[in-house]
């Protein structure tokens, strides 16, 4: 039976694993809002709608921390390229190991993950289980794990206009209220963890074993 729970072992990753309280005074901000990144540095995946809201928002001290590997095998991927090499404002790494990733994730404020297309990346429950403020597309699964406004934020997935306007309201915010959406994250990660998805795993199949048996003895 050891066997089959190390199948349903999850690993977020996150400095707080022992820990099983939080304060939201933990959750502060300076006025120099850091925004991450992380993942493949591609068109699919919106980067360039996240570029733009944060142009737009030029008028707040906003700075963009990216890691990932940069592509060049398209138009659009080449301008994403040059974009995030020659502005001041962004912070660019490559691929990461899960050490220095970690350190990078404790370094920002609020993570962005902008995808025209996904599939409930890692990054996403990663994030929220480091504790921090995540945007996602209302699709692709985001809209399962992230309750708007609660333990995350939705835009309208390929909406630059409406990825700017969820940021505007999460820079309104006060450090109280940034918390709590925090530690909501954090909460709501707990319902990953290994022990959690293998007693559900083992529920359904024992259920699945009962009805199995009815159906013999009829």
């Amino acid at each position: 039976m050891k066997f089959i729970k190390d199948v349903f072992k999850t690993r977020i990753l996150s400095p707080y694993e022992n820990r099983t309280s939080f304060s939201v005074s933990e959750y502060t901000y300076t006025p120099n809002i850091k925004i991450g990144y992380f993942g493949s540095v591609d068109y699919r995946k919106g980067i360039d709608l996240l570029l733009d809201a944060i142009s737009s928002l030029s008028e707040e001290k906003l700075s963009l921390t990216v890691v990932g590997k940069l592509y060049e095998d398209s138009p659009e991927n080449r301008t994403i390229k040059q974009r995030i090499l020659n502005q001041s404002n962004i912070i660019y790494f490559q691929s990461q190991s899960k050490f220095n990733l970690i350190r990078i994730l404790q370094d920002v404020d609020i993570i962005v993950l902008p995808s025209r297309v996904d599939n409930l990346p890692n990054t996403l429950l990663e994030s929220l289980g480091m504790g921090k403020i995540v945007v996602g597309p209302n699709a692709w699964g985001f809209e399962e794990v992230i309750e708007d406004g609660v333990n995350g934020f939705l835009f309208e997935v390929g909406s630059q206009s409406s990825l700017t306007e969820t940021l505007k309201v999460i820079l309104s915010l006060s450090n109280e209220e940034r918390g709590t959406v925090c530690m909501k994250a954090k909460e709501f990660i707990s319902n990953y963890s290994s022990d959690y998805v293998f007693s559900n795993c083992m529920e359904v199949y024992n259920q699945c074993i009962k009805i199995s048996n009815n159906i013999c003895v009829e």
